[in-house]
């Protein structure tokens, strides 16, 4: 369900671990854009703002997390046009690799959505509702994860 607040421009992030990648289950409020969808971590752009910059913010706002941006490693500009409303919206995706899982999960706090996991290429093909951008953004990590494992 798109719905007209669909944000124009905005940052995702995937953060992984090893061969699983970190989504969060969207809140059921159908005022926000693909309720009850796992998706990745992100949210809109300010006006001035980056997109590095608006993942770095988004996800310290829904993990609690701050990292630095030298971690932050653009991944892929999604670019996509709404026939019915002429209108352009852009999507910067950046990955993020999560080195320590144990700090990580002891520093990690949903601020955002109703649940989270880690899920293999696998049990994401098998969710049922997936934001449809974010799908498209995984389908393509995947097919390449294993280049930024020895970026990384």
């Amino acid at each position: 369900m798109v719905i007209k607040e669909n944000p124009k421009n905005a940052s995702a992030v995937v953060l992984f671990y090893k061969n699983k990648v970190l989504m969060q289950l969207r809140s059921k409020n159908k005022k926000i854009f693909y309720p009850n969808h796992w998706g990745c971590f992100g949210g809109s752009k300010k006006i001035n703002e980056t997109y590095l910059n608006c993942a770095i913010r988004e996800v310290a706002e829904e993990t609690n997390i701050k990292f630095k941006k030298s971690k932050f490693i653009f991944f892929l500009k999604l670019t996509f046009y709404i026939k019915a409303s002429n209108k352009k919206f852009t999507r910067n995706f950046y990955v993020l690799n999560i080195i320590n899982i144990k700090k990580f999960k002891k520093d990690f706090r949903l601020r955002e959505g109703i649940s989270y996991d880690f899920f293999t290429n696998m049990q994401v093909n098998k969710l049922s509702k997936v934001v449809p951008y974010d799908k498209y953004a995984l389908d393509i990590y995947y097919k390449i994860h294993n280049k930024f494992k020895k970026i990384l």
